[in-house]
Parts: structure tokens; sequence; C-alpha cells
């Protein structure tokens, strides 16, 4: 259906119209068709990547986002860990805290969920705000919401596991770092070792 309107407009000497189609094709073929990106090329997608550089729409913007907010929910998490759960590094607060009626289970999943709230929220707002602003691609919006959710959910489960573990503010920075290391260490294990044998 492109193709004749594509046509149209260049005997009509409409070039930016025919221009709007062209790439209205190559988004087609890039998130339905999925087929400007060469069999078995994981790190060169020199199409797939002029196709998103090439207008700075909000749906391209949320495209980028996540990993804009990987490194923000990397210090994010680890900020709400500490404040959520710093009551653990003061045996006084840790034992006025522990002295309420309720179980310790239920102190980690309240200071838990609290930590998910300070996330999802101020997040769910933008993207409900975005949503207007994605010209009819809801889905792109969803799965960018779900993938900067799901890092803040790996590094604020890094955080309160180093804050549990090593009981001091200090340490528990150490670790989290070790352990934030040891992760990309690992990406860039499978990264480069078995990613290229799939």
């Amino acid at each position: 259906a492109r193709v004749p309107k594509q046509v149209a407009a260049l005997e009509q000497g409409d070039f930016a119209t025919f221009l709007k189609l062209i790439k209205e094709s190559g988004y087609s073929s890039y998130m339905y068709l999925q087929n400007v990106i060469p069999a078995g090329y994981k790190t060169h997608q020199d199409v797939a990547l002029a196709l998103v550089d090439g207008t700075r729409d909000s749906a391209e913007f949320l495209i980028y986002l996540p990993k804009v907010m990987a490194v923000i929910a990397m210090g994010y998490g680890f900020l709400n860990a500490q404040l959520l759960f710093g009551y653990l590094f003061d045996s006084r607060m840790c034992n006025s805290m522990h002295s309420f009626p309720l179980r310790r289970e239920n102190w980690f999943l309240v200071h838990t969920g609290a930590g998910l709230l300070f996330f999802l929220a101020p997040t769910g707002v933008f993207y409900l705000l975005m949503l207007p602003l994605c010209g009819g691609y809801y889905y792109i919006a969803l799965l960018s919401m779900a993938e900067c959710v799901l890092y803040y959910l790996f590094f604020f489960g890094l955080a309160v596991f180093s804050v549990m573990l090593t009981g001091n503010r200090f340490a528990a920075l150490v670790v989290y770092g070790i352990l934030n290391f040891l992760s990309m260490m690992v990406w860039w294990v499978v990264d480069t070792l078995y990613a290229p044998l799939l």
C-alpha cells in the first residue's frame, strides 16, 4: 500500500511525503518484520540504528531511555536500600524497630515494597505522561517501562542483599560495587563467548 503512494508522491514532486513514506516502510520492517538486521548479526545493526536516529520522536526516545535508567537505577536502588534498611546499621535503632509487634519478615516486606514504590510511582507517572506523545506506539512505552523496572529490581535487589549481608554503610557500598562488577563480568563473558554461538 505504501509503494503506490511513494510513486504518486514522486510524480507530484512531493519529496517530503516520499521520505516520510520511506521512513514508515523502514519502521514497519524494523518493528514488525524485524528484517533490517542480517541473520546472526548481534553487534552490527546499522540500518536499525539509522532508523532510530532518523527522527527524534518520543517513541524513539523511549527506546534509549532504559539505558539511561539503568545507570540511574544503579545509584537510586542503592540509595533506597540505604535509606530503608539504614536502621540495621545502628544497634539501638535496630532493637527499637524490632521491638514493635511486627515480625521481621513483615518489616522486610514493607521496606522492600516501599523501595519498589519509590521507583514505580514516579516511573509510572512519567510513562503515563509520555503515552500521548508516543504516536500510537504504546507497546514501546510498555516495553521501555518494563525494561526500566527490571533494571531497578536487579540493582535494588543487589543493594538490599549488600545491606543485609554487611550491616555497615561502607561495607555495603563495597559489596554492592563488587557485585555490580561481577555482574558486568558475567554479562561480558556471556556476550563474548556464548552469544556468538547462537
